[in-house]
């Protein structure tokens, strides 16, 4: 039978005072919110300058936004976040990893040990989302079993199309991060899925790769969708969704996705968390005009 974790009003007491006296502990980089009975804690990796035109395959919507010039320089945020359900500690993703991200930092920050870890939910398998899942080939999260979405594993965990794809090197990175995980028998590929616990749903948000996942989080009827990454640079993609990635492996589908997300979180009225949305990473998504605006948590 496993151990509850700590009951959350005790733990905040003590993850607050802990924070307090750790004066150059990175606390910035620790955003926490109450779900219910869940705690949501959003991480700061890392906020990568990147410039627009090296971001953006579709330059000639950058315009229709009517914020920005192609060769304006962006902050590429990056986000991870963790879930405290009372009896799990989930993770979902694991940031850049390396000398880049400062997830684990952030966690350790919010009074959590990396080993306290029983899950890690990847909304994809980018270098940036599961780069942080090992540190010289060992596992972050030695206690976690990891869940990743069937088709996600078969598109990057290839070593046939690795030998041939433009994009190798996040293949085999993907793979070397994950490989201790699988080797365990950890690395749990979910098909056809609905549920990981109670309170947690998969949902697909197929497009920016094939087998991008969102979660939902509910707790005492207050939601949450986790949507990875839906969207990237959202002062263009808020006012005109059709600007694209990249990064995207469908963009078509992609664009659809972004959509169908942006209409249902706006009319719902849910917050939304995301990977590259302006920290904290959490916040509320509104219509605004012909397109939408973003409300961050404060």
């Amino acid at each position: 039978m496993r151990t509850p974790l700590v009951p959350l009003a005790f733990l905040v007491t003590i993850l607050t005072a802990s924070i307090a006296q750790a004066s150059n502990a990175p606390t910035s980089g620790v955003y926490r919110m109450k779900l219910g009975d869940f705690e949501v804690v959003a991480l700061q990796d890392a906020v990568n300058p990147r410039p627009l035109d090296k971001l953006i395959s579709n330059p000639e919507e950058i315009p229709k936004a009517g914020v920005a010039k192609p060769d304006d320089p962006v902050k590429l945020q990056v986000n991870a976040f963790v879930v405290n359900t009372g009896s799990d500690l989930i993770m979902v993703d694991s940031g850049n990893g390396g000398s880049v991200g400062q997830t684990v930092a952030h966690l350790q920050a919010a009074g959590y040990r990396p080993e306290q870890v029983t899950m890690v939910l990847l909304t994809h398998l980018h270098g940036d989302h599961v780069g942080g899942m090992t540190v010289d080939g060992k596992p972050t999260f030695p206690n976690a079993k990891v869940f990743l979405e069937k088709r996600e594993a078969d598109f990057w965990i290839d070593p046939e199309r690795e030998k041939t794809d433009p994009r190798k090197g996040g293949m085999q990175k993907a793979r070397e991060n994950l490989a201790p995980y699988d080797a365990a028998g950890k690395l749990i590929r979910f098909d056809g899925v609905s549920r990981i616990v109670p309170g947690v749903t998969v949902v697909p948000a197929y497009g920016h790769t094939p087998g991008h996942t969102a979660y939902m989080l509910d707790s005492k009827g207050r939601k949450l969708l986790v949507w990875g990454d839906i969207m990237h640079v959202q002062q263009l993609q808020l006012p005109n969704p059709n600007v694209s990635l990249v990064f995207d492996v469908d963009a078509d589908m992609a664009r659809q996705t972004r959509k169908d997300f942006l209409i249902k979180a706006a009319a719902e009225g849910y917050p939304i968390a995301g990977m590259h949305m302006a920290w904290p990473g959490i916040g509320h998504i509104r219509k605004s005009g012909t397109g939408y605006a973003w409300e961050p948590m404060r």
